[in-house]
């Protein structure tokens, strides 16, 4: 890998966790969708950490601590080149942080941060860990989406805050959608909530999942407790349902057609 072993870049989604009221069951309801085994271990305060597993690589944690940051769910974490810039950064640009800095000494440096229309998101400067290590693969993360009623503010938020560049396309229902890239690489996406939307959705960064089929992995859901939200929609990129575990708790499957996000392994040789 280039950039010192560095599998992501500043700006690009690096990790997602899920914190929940019942970790065991919601291991047991992911485990059961996707494939995932866990890795349970202590972070201190009586709180644990499940690093879940597809196969030997990790894809994604989940934890039932009470969330320093006030916040449950799904929570998209950023890579970062250098933690303390990108907070103070993140500051300036009217973002709330919800959190100190927190160190893991067996992945990195973390910090939670609310952008200024109301979405929870993380910052991740990475140590031993990198990250995830496999993206795209049935049960594993495909694609990060900020969905938000203040797109243009968004924008003026994000850009600066990740150097991002703006490519914009249409959206699965026709509208504007804008990609986040990172040195030409699609990091992630934008879009504008529609009128119907905000009942389902409020401002908020959403984790896609790859299944190999949607409507089998939809089905799959229910029978485990959860729920369908939204869709499905379809793409030039995927056909994709905004869904709910069984704690309420919103993600989304995709059926990739056209992948957006480059293997986390691949080096700047191979692209």
């Amino acid at each position: 890998m280039s950039d010192g072993g560095r599998a992501y870049r500043h700006g690009e989604p690096a990790w997602v966790d899920l914190t929940t009221t019942d970790d065991s069951r919601a291991l047991a309801f992911y485990s059961a969708l996707f494939g995932w085994r866990g890795d349970r271990e202590p972070i201190g305060g009586g709180a644990h950490y499940t690093t879940c597993l597809l196969g030997a690589e990790p894809v994604a944690g989940i934890t039932a601590s009470v969330p320093r940051h006030g916040a449950r769910g799904w929570t998209t974490y950023f890579a970062v080149d250098e933690i303390d810039a990108s907070v103070a950064l993140a500051r300036r640009l009217g973002a709330r942080v919800l959190s100190g800095i927190v160190h893991y000494k067996d992945a990195g440096r973390a910090v939670a941060v609310e952008d200024p229309q109301g979405a929870v998101f993380g910052l991740f400067e990475a140590g031993p860990r990198l990250g995830i290590t496999v993206l795209n693969r049935p049960g594993a993360l495909c694609w990060n989406e900020l969905d938000t009623p203040e797109p243009a503010q968004a924008l003026d938020f994000y850009c600066p805050l990740f150097d991002y560049d703006v490519r914009e396309v249409s959206s699965a229902t026709g509208g504007q959608y804008s990609i986040f890239t990172v040195d030409g690489i699609p990091a992630a996406g934008m879009v504008a909530l529609e009128d119907d939307w905000p009942t389902v959705l409020p401002a908020r960064w959403l984790s896609y999942f790859a299944v190999t089929d949607l409507a089998d992995a939809t089905g799959r859901l229910r029978e485990l407790g959860g729920s369908l939200a939204l869709g499905p929609l379809t793409s030039r990129y995927a056909e994709s349902s905004i869904v709910r575990d069984p704690f309420r708790n919103v993600f989304c499957l995709s059926r990739l057609i056209d992948p957006l996000r480059r293997d986390p392994l691949i080096s700047d040789a191979d692209l």
